[in-house]
């Protein structure tokens, strides 16, 4: 009788989900007014598809849950002017659409609702706050397949502002995903120094630092933002960065800057810098590929707000001469750090620089033969050869 039970509860369930499917309609949309219309018809589980072509001002908020609202073709329905939307709903897509050479004061893209998909979207020289703004009640969003690019200056006598923001809420943790997207082209005025505005992503704020976000961002792909000194500026607890790329940023760099308990793993830094871990505590950064030429590897920071405690630096690879700054100047240095299984190709002499004395090498490897370093000679210490150092054999296994 159970089995006979269960079986019918299945075949209840598998038929109210093809209902749904058969009864879903696909609402054709031109305008804000016939968006409106169609969105009022609709029932969860229906499209409502904007039809092609260039349309200016265009403002609509999405706030029926389960609906899926999408361009005729990906690309081809662009909206600028002072268009923004705004998705309040839950369940629902949003997918396919361009907002392209605008300018509007606030946010293009504002998600307050909960498990949404957003994906296929371009962004580009588009005047605004943010192009995409995360607020603190956005719960499982899903942000994929996006592109943003090419974010315009603040206009004279204001800084600009990020590309990408991930808010965290201080009672529960957004657990949102912002993967396989794009971020290109975010440029600093010459002159304009390290704290432009322009982060290509940011999560959290100083004043969330403390709160959990439990952010993913993976497989995405960061080239030439330099808008500030920092790519992604970490500002919450418990986020994972993975399998990324990051390509000829120069300076700019992915930081964990407020916040503890973040993990980094499985990314690539290319011609450009690697990693800044300003605060925290409990920051375990792994199997990573630096290759950052003149620019650092890794930098640990000497800061008294909240400073540095348990960081492990495990089973990454390091080729040629980005070096790893230890924090060791000043009165709060980084505590309990661990460099584990690393593997360096070509190290330049002085690869590790600052070292506080209390760091622990582990099982550390180079191919580079101990002779280059004349006498086991120092490859590391303070700037003007005062303060701790470590020899070759200190570091790598001989």
């Amino acid at each position: 009788m159970n089995i006979l039970l269960k079986r019918l509860a299945i075949v209840c369930a598998v038929t109210a989900q093809i209902t749904t499917v058969l009864l879903a309609k696909n609402l054709s949309v031109h305008s804000v007014a016939g968006f409106y219309e169609a969105e009022k018809a609709s029932q969860p589980g229906d499209t409502i598809t904007w039809v092609s072509g260039t349309r200016e001002d265009v403002i609509f908020t999405i706030s029926k849950n389960g609906l899926t609202v999408m361009a005729e073709k990906p690309g081809a329905t662009i909206f600028t002017g002072k268009s923004s939307v705004q998705i309040t709903a839950d369940e629902g897509t949003f997918s396919g659409f361009q907002f392209a050479e605008g300018e509007i004061e606030g946010d293009i893209l504002t998600i307050s609702g909960s498990h949404n998909l957003i994906t296929e979207l371009n962004f580009t020289r588009y005047q605004s706050h943010y192009y995409l703004n995360t607020l603190p009640s956005a719960t499982y969003n899903t942000i994929q397949n996006c592109s943003f690019e090419k974010k315009p200056l603040a206009p004279p006598g204001q800084e600009g502002n990020s590309v990408v923001q991930i808010q965290a809420h201080k009672d529960f943790p957004g657990h949102n995903t912002v993967r396989y997207c794009a971020f290109r082209e975010h440029t600093a005025p010459p002159g304009a120094g390290g704290d432009y505005g322009i982060e290509a992503l940011r999560i959290g704020y100083s004043y969330q630092g403390e709160f959990d976000s439990k952010t993913v961002v993976e497989y995405c792909f960061f080239y030439r933002c330099n808008g500030d000194g920092e790519v992604i500026s970490n500002k919450a607890r418990n986020n994972i960065f993975r399998y990324n790329t990051f390509f000829d940023n120069g300076p700019s760099h992915l930081t964990l800057r407020h916040g503890s308990d973040a993990i980094v793993h499985g990314n690539y830094f290319i011609q450009g810098a690697g990693i800044r871990i300003k605060e925290g505590q409990n920051y375990a950064v792994y199997d990573n590929y630096f290759e950052t030429g003149d620019y650092f590897a890794i930098n640990l920071q000497n800061y008294k707000v909240d400073p540095l405690d348990s960081v492990i630096i495990s089973r990454n690879t390091f080729i040629g001469g980005g070096e790893i700054r230890l924090g060791g100047i000043g009165k709060f240095p980084p505590q309990h750090v661990t460099f584990i299984r690393n593997g360096f190709t070509n190290p330049i002499e002085e690869i590790f620089t600052d070292p506080v004395g209390s760091e622990i090498f582990k099982r550390n490897r180079t191919g580079t033969p101990a002779k280059k370093y004349p006498s086991k000679k120092n490859i590391s210490a303070h700037s003007g050869n005062c303060g701790p150092s470590y020899k070759f054999d200190e570091v790598f296994i001989p």
